[in-house]
């Protein structure tokens, strides 16, 4: 799977605040839901992302009435691999908070991926058609790989897309060689 980021255009300033505005407040559920499984002992008996919606998906739908659904599961799961990953490589830890604007999106958050536009999912506007800036390998990608993810994020002021692309695995011509 590979990787490129594309700089997104919003079709206006409104819908660019708002999905400013839907990033932090995804941030803060983030935060929220991982203060809540610090409340659970998670530290000491780990539960799986599906018992985490069952207990807390009404509670963090009615604190945060401006995500989406698919937003709010988003954000469980992220919180829960986050806590796994910080389990698995440290002893101690603090608990868990977003550093960055990020959101990552599936099929249900954006539609119709080509390689010079996106719609995505802006609370308070549905679907928003937001155009990208394209280069040689972006537009390579798009015309010989499957575009399968996508990521949506702010630094600097401006909104970027990553988009993933599925690529073939390659074959390994030699075993006989271990490596220089």
């Amino acid at each position: 799977m590979l990787s490129y980021n594309v700089k997104l255009n919003f079709p206006s300033k409104e819908t660019e605040q708002a999905m400013l505005g839907c990033l932090k407040t995804e941030a803060d559920c983030f935060g929220y839901v991982s203060a809540l499984l610090e409340t659970t002992g998670f530290r000491e008996h780990p539960i799986s992302r599906y018992d985490v919606h069952y207990k807390f998906y009404y509670d963090i739908r009615k604190q945060y009435p401006l995500l989406s659904s698919q937003m709010i599961c988003k954000v469980i799961q992220e919180v829960v691999a986050s806590w796994k990953t910080c389990l698995q490589t440290t002893e101690k830890f603090n608990t868990p908070k977003k550093q960055n604007l990020s959101m990552t999106l599936d099929k249900r958050l954006y539609s119709k991926l080509t390689e010079h536009s996106v719609n995505i999912t802006v609370p308070g506007f549905k679907k928003v058609r937001c155009t990208f800036d394209t280069y040689p390998l972006i537009q390579y990608m798009f015309n010989n790989y499957k575009a399968k993810n996508c990521n949506i994020f702010y630094r600097d002021g401006q909104f970027w897309l990553t988009v993933q692309f599925e690529t073939p695995e390659l074959e390994l011509i030699n075993e006989n060689v271990l490596g220089i």
